[in-house]
């Protein structure tokens, strides 16, 4: 088990939507806080990141929209049988909501990691559940492949013939003017506000969080592109498409692949899709072979009202 007293020290054990550098990037500097739980040791056994923001008169703690996992994180001794570590979770996560200030809302999308959310039902949230694909990075080069459905297979395989390759890309403003010409060109509402986009991609470069791997066709031209960012353990996809015009859908089918590969290389130990309710992209990321994992949202809400107006503001409940 990794044992830390001070929260400079964890920074890199840390998931990267828990990080220093990141939230300072999305709420902006002094605008967040950590809820520290600390053993009788003296050791931290669990933080929990939160912004209290202004919704109309009301006080909310809920996640940045480029976030996509937040709650409590735990420090697991891993030596515990299941008994006993269940027991553990619910009494630091427990702990943890006791410490967060009296607010009118709260929204976490928790990590999908925590093996019990009693605490949260116990503390009268209440839970939704999302789901998320996610690849063991452990398992071998040809596992993978084998365990992804045969028509990404055949796509990959149609880009080599046709002579696309994948590189890196170092540069944001790039991956930007791409991903906005492709979706025009796609006809499709871009998903990304772009400014937030930008400053999270330029950010996570210089903090050796991410990387950007661009699919190109034989006049050099990129066709597709693939931003994905990184933490210690896990590879998480954030943004990326392919441009229809210049080349067809199998394009980001190649580009992803080759992404996987690369955090792979590097010591990943997994890559998250980071999931899609939407039922083309679910069906899209589960091709490529992965582990259907759920992801807990947990709400409260002081009141009716405030439950019905986080409804009317935002489906992810103010996110």
């Amino acid at each position: 088990m990794n044992r830390f007293r001070d929260i400079n020290d964890i920074q890199d054990y840390l998931p990267i939507y828990f990080k220093a550098w990141w939230l300072d990037l999305v709420f902006g500097r002094a605008r967040w806080e950590y809820i520290i739980e600390l053993a009788v040791d003296g050791y931290i056994t669990a933080i929990l990141p939160y912004s209290i923001k202004r919704k109309f008169t009301f006080r909310v703690i809920t996640m940045n929209s480029e976030t996509h996992y937040s709650g409590p994180f735990i420090i697991k001794d891993k030596d515990r049988k299941n008994d006993s570590l269940v027991s553990y979770e619910n009494k630091v996560i427990e702990s943890v909501l006791n410490k967060l200030p009296s607010v009118d809302f709260v929204y976490f999308q928790c990590l999908p990691n925590t093996n019990s959310y009693l605490s949260f039902l116990w503390s009268n949230y209440t839970i939704n559940i999302s789901y998320t694909y996610k690849l063991d990075l452990i398992l071998g080069k040809d596992v993978l492949l084998n365990e992804m459905k045969g028509s990404v297979r055949t796509d990959i395989k149609k880009c080599i013939i046709d002579g696309l390759n994948v590189g890196f890309c170092n540069d944001a403003q790039d991956f930007m003017v791409f991903l906005k010409e492709s979706f025009d060109n796609n006809k499709k509402d871009l998903p990304y506000n772009l400014m937030n986009l930008n400053s999270i991609v330029e950010t996570s470069l210089l903090n050796n969080s991410s990387f950007i791997r661009v699919c190109k066709n034989k006049n050099d031209e990129i066709v597709a592109a693939a931003f994905v960012i990184f933490d210690h353990d896990v590879a998480y996809y954030f943004a990326g498409t392919n441009n229809v015009i210049k080349y067809g859908s199998a394009a980001l089918s190649y580009c992803l692949w080759e992404s996987i590969q690369y955090a792979k290389s590097i010591g990943k130990k997994s890559f998250d899709f980071e999931g899609s309710d939407i039922k083309g992209i679910e069906h899209y990321f589960r091709n490529f072979g992965g582990t259907l994992v759920p992801i807990y949202r947990v709400f409260k809400a002081r009141n009716k009202f405030m439950r019905l107006l986080a409804y009317i503001q935002n489906p992810k409940l103010f996110g």
